[in-house]
C-alpha cells in the first residue's frame, strides 16, 4: 500500500522495506560486497608485498589505479547498460576472477594481472548500483536513502579491514603454514607459509563474490530492476508514496 512520507527516518524505512524492497536487498548485497572489498584491499596489499618486495608492491595497487580509470572512462564512453542487476552481476564476477587470479600463485604477474581485471570491473558495479538508486527511490526520500547508502559503505571499510587483519594474521596465516591444516589441500595449489595467508583470504572474497553474484542475478526481487524504468513504471512494481 501507499507509505506517507513525513520526512522522518522511519517513513524511508518502511517504504524500504514495504515498497522498495528492491532496493533494500541492494543495500544488503553493497554492505557484503563493502566488507568483501576491506578484505581485498589489505589482503592485496600484503599478497602483493610478500610476492613482490616492498620496493615493488606499490605498484600493483598503481595498476589497479589505472584500470579503474580505464574503466571509467570506458563506461563514460559507452554508458550504463539499462540491464542494471546483469551488469552488476557481470561486474562482480568479473572482480571475483580477478582476485581468484591475484591469489592463485605467488607470483608477481599473477598479481598484477588480477588486481587489473578486478578494479577495472569496479566502476561498472558502482555506476549500475548508483543508476539504480537514483532512478527507483522517490525524490522525497534521496537525502534519507543516500545517507543510508554512505553510511553503509562508510562504517564497512574499517570494520573490514580490522577484522581482515586479525584472519590474515591468527587463522589464514597459520591454516597455511608448514603442518597447517590447509597446507596440503589448499596450500598444494596456492602455495605454503604464514606469507600466503593474505591470498587465503583472497580466494574467500573470490568466492563471496561468486556466490554474491549469482544470488543477485537469479533474484525475483531484484528482477524488476533489470527493466527499463518506464516499464517498471506501468507495471508499477514500486507502490507510490504520499507527500
Amino acid at each position: 500500500g501507499e507509505v506517507e512520507d513525513d520526512g522522518s527516518w522511519r517513513a524511508a524505512w518502511t517504504w524500504l522495506y514495504v515498497s522498495g524492497r528492491p532496493l533494500l536487498v541492494l543495500l544488503l548485497a553493497m554492505s557484503v560486497v563493502n566488507f568483501s572489498l576491506s578484505f581485498f584491499n589489505l589482503g592485496l596489499l600484503v599478497t602483493a608485498t610478500s610476492v613482490g618486495g616492498p620496493a615493488r608492491a606499490g605498484l600493483a595497487l598503481a595498476v589497479g589505479g589505472v584500470a579503474m580509470i580505464a574503466g571509467s572512462l570506458l563506461l563514460a564512453q559507452r554508458g550504463v547498460s539499462s540491464h542494471r542487476i546483469r551488469t552488476i552481476s557481470r561486474a562482480l564476477l568479473l572482480v571475483a576472477f580477478g582476485t581468484a587470479i591475484a591469489a592463485s600463485r605467488p607470483v608477481f604477474a599473477l598479481v598484477i594481472v588480477g588486481v587489473g581485471i578486478a578494479l577495472g570491473a569496479v566502476p561498472a558495479a558502482n555506476a549500475a548500483m548508483s543508476t539504480v538508486f537514483h532512478e527507483r527511490t522517490p525524490a522525497s526520500m534521496y537525502g534519507r536513502v543516500f545517507g543510508l547508502r554512505s553510511t553503509i559503505g562508510s562504517a564497512l571499510g574499517p570494520l573490514g579491514s580490522v577484522v581482515a587483519g586479525f584472519v590474515i594474521a591468527r587463522l589464514a596465516g597459520p591454516a597455511l603454514e608448514s603442518g597447517g591444516s590447509l597446507s596440503g589441500s589448499v596450500g598444494a595449489v596456492i602455495g605454503t607459509g604464514r606469507e600466503r595467508g593474505a591470498a587465503l583470504i583472497l580466494l574467500g572474497v573470490a568466492a563471496t563474490l561468486t556466490v554474491l553474484a549469482l544470488a543477485l542475478r537469479r533474484s525475483r526481487t531484484l528482477a524488476p530492476l533489470d527493466a527499463p524504468v518506464a516499464e517498471s513504471e506501468t507495471e508499477s512494481w514500486l507502490d507510490p508514496v504520499r507527500v
